[in-house]
C-alpha cells in the first residue's frame, strides 16, 4: 500500500480536483490518501469530512495529529 500524505490549507476550491487526480493515477498499489488540514477557514475541513464517508483509503487528521507522527 501506497501512504499519500497531502498537506492543505484552504484549499476548498481545488481540493475536488486534487483528489480526483491522486485517485486516477495508476501505481500499481492500493493507495492510502491522508490528508491533514492546518485549520482551514474556507471549508475544506468540512467538505473533507463530507468525502470521508464516500471515499475508501481517506483519513483526515487535523495539525497536532500530523505532528505526532513527526
Amino acid at each position: 500500500m501506497l501512504s499519500i500524505i497531502i498537506p492543505v490549507y484552504n484549499e476548498r476550491a481545488t481540493l475536488k480536483r486534487l483528489l480526483e487526480k491522486v485517485e486516477a493515477s495508476e501505481v500499481g498499489l492500493e493507495k492510502e490518501i491522508i490528508i491533514v488540514d492546518d485549520f482551514s477557514t474556507d471549508g475544506s475541513r468540512e467538505f473533507l469530512h463530507e468525502l470521508e464517508g464516500m471515499r475508501r483509503h481517506l483519513i483526515i487528521g487535523a495539525r497536532e495529529w500530523y505532528s505526532a507522527l513527526m
